[in-house]
């Protein structure tokens, strides 16, 4: 068994900046590639600490379970999500 306890916070972190980042596009008046290349790091980086949340959570029936359901129906969410709707999230609309 090993020894790692995955977290989740620094993917967080990352998740943090890259959302500051396309912010910072949308305020400047940026378009074109760059805005969506920026909007797609960005769910790609929700995607990538939901998986490392559901990392934390020991495989199991009953609460875990519910739980690791819910996170994995949050990540096929953002899979299915356009890129068009996180750059509305972001009044890039």
């Amino acid at each position: 068994m090993s020894n790692y306890v995955p977290r989740f916070t620094k993917k967080r972190e990352i998740q943090r900046r890259k959302e500051a980042a396309l912010d910072r596009l949308v305020k400047r008046g940026v378009q074109g590639p760059k805005l969506i290349h920026a909007a797609e790091a960005v769910r790609a980086a929700r995607v990538r600490e939901l998986q490392a949340r559901l990392a934390t959570i020991p495989p199991a029936d009953g609460p875990g379970a519910a739980r690791s359901s819910f996170i994995v129906a949050k990540i096929e969410a953002l899979h299915a999500l356009p890129v068009r709707a996180i750059l509305d999230e972001f009044g890039a609309g």
